[in-house]
């Protein structure tokens, strides 16, 4: 060793240290705790002068990780949108208790103490940012209303003076998937000092993209549906981004038995759902929209064999060289018929659609741990997702249609301990909250200790 030690090309020597499994706690996995700590920084970060703002259902406003103490709330403002479609005013009222979505099973909650939960005596588990403020909003999760409450929020920071990054832990897989569709206005909002976090997406291994390019105008694809639910929504998308029309879209009925198609008119279509095309502004991408029922398409053209007959859409270029994507809402939705009827899906090209936006850092989930204890026995139960370490099997990759890579972040997204909403209907069908028949992962139990 000294003979190495002298040699001028070392500068280090280590000793071997026996690693272990950094699962208990994801601040600790991520560093976060040497941030809070300051180690090896010139100033610890704890979230201290910065507004976190949860977009979000599922609220308990009062959760004691949202307070500084007992009384003293670290939410500067609360707005449940689903109740009030006035945004509050500065200095209003804070809202106390539940946003009313109990069905949500407490998400928003989990969420904002991940984010920015505050320390509590005795209980070791706190927030990425506990000195953060916080700003909580209870979405209606419409597009418009996302838009008009980011906006507000952003509004907020201004007023206050502060920097504010803002949590979107939702999102859908229909969309342009280019940064081109909803997202687009809410990236847009996006500035020095106001941060859009989203993530994306839950879907990985769903397959519900389809594509095909076709070689020469006048050649044609079939994406064919699965009859087995009425729900009929997709999305197609053109590659060229000319402002030009490169494909026609015609939904139609084909019947497996006979192989036959049963066009619609124009008034039929009005009849059974929505059909439309739009020429994207930002980015001239030609895109075609369907949502219909099933059921009443088959009523509408007359059909009552129900079985062999399904919803399809002939896609025919109207030039050379066309590239062109779908995406379904079902995992169940494309199928192959026949040769020629259907394209097999994959699940590529899912990355939501928030997380798509081009100023907007999307977050896919890593796997930080592999096994928690049940509430009510300590009984530990075992996950079956992948390597610790690794992208979560339900994460969804991207990339964008334009090969833009997402996620550009991962962290841990199972198994997290957070605060938990006492108003969560999580007991299938009651409104009360059984936590011997749900597994929860912390929690503080009748002695007040965490568990």
């Amino acid at each position: 060793l000294p003979a190495l030690v002298a040699m001028p090309e070392v500068t280090r020597i280590n000793h071997a240290q026996q690693k272990y499994a950094l699962t208990d706690e994801a601040r600790t996995l991520t560093g976060v705790d040497r941030v809070l700590s300051g180690t090896g920084l010139e100033t610890p970060f704890t979230g201290k002068g910065v507004i976190v703002t949860v977009v979000d259902r599922g609220f308990q406003f009062n959760h004691r990780a949202f307070l500084k103490d007992a009384t003293t709330s670290l939410a500067l403002y609360t707005w449940n949108h689903n109740k009030s479609k006035t945004p509050p005013q500065k200095g209003a009222t804070l809202l106390r208790g539940s946003d009313g979505i109990p069905e949500e099973g407490g998400h928003a909650t989990h969420v904002a103490g991940i984010a920015a939960g505050s320390k509590v005596e005795g209980v070791p588990y706190h927030g990425m940012a506990p000195e953060a403020d916080l700003v909580l909003v209870s979405s209606t999760f419409t597009s418009t209303d996302i838009l008009e409450e980011i906006a507000w929020a952003k509004s907020v920071a201004q007023d206050e003076g502060k920097p504010m990054v803002v949590n979107m832990s939702f999102g859908s897989e229909i969309h342009p998937h280019d940064g081109y569709g909803d997202e687009k206005e809410v990236s847009e909002l996006a500035d020095n000092g106001f941060i859009l976090v989203a993530a994306a997406g839950n879907s990985n291994g769903d397959k519900i993209h389809v594509e095909r390019t076709l070689q020469n105008k006048g050649d044609s694809v079939v994406f064919a549906l699965d009859n087995k639910t009425n729900d009929c929504l997709m999305c197609f998308v053109g590659q060229p981004t000319d402002g030009q029309e490169h494909l026609s879209f015609s939904p139609c009925l084909y019947n497996k038995k006979t192989k036959t198609y049963t066009s619609f008119t124009e008034s039929q279509l009005a009849d059974i759902g929505y059909c439309g095309g739009v020429m994207a502004e930002g980015n001239g991408r030609q895109a075609f929209i369907v949502n219909i029922n099933q059921s009443r398409a088959r009523s509408v053209a007359g059909i009552t064999d129900a079985t062999n007959t399904y919803m399809v859409v002939v896609v025919r270029a109207l030039t050379d060289s066309v590239r062109v994507h779908g995406w379904h809402f079902s995992k169940n939705g494309f199928v192959t018929l026949s040769s020629g009827v259907g394209v097999a899906p994959d699940d590529r090209y899912v990355i939501a659609d928030y997380a798509s936006g081009e100023k907007i850092i999307s977050v896919g989930s890593f796997v930080g741990r592999h096994d928690w204890p049940m509430y009510a026995t300590g009984t530990k139960v075992q996950s079956s997702e992948s390597t610790t370490g690794k992208l979560s099997d339900f994460s969804n990759q991207g990339p964008t249609i334009d090969e833009g890579e997402r996620p550009l972040v991962a962290a841990p997204g199972g198994q997290i301990i957070s605060a938990l909403n006492s108003f969560a209907d999580v007991s299938a069908g009651t409104s009360s909250l059984d936590l011997t028949s749900w597994l929860v992962t912390a929690g503080i139990n009748s002695n007040g200790q965490a568990v």
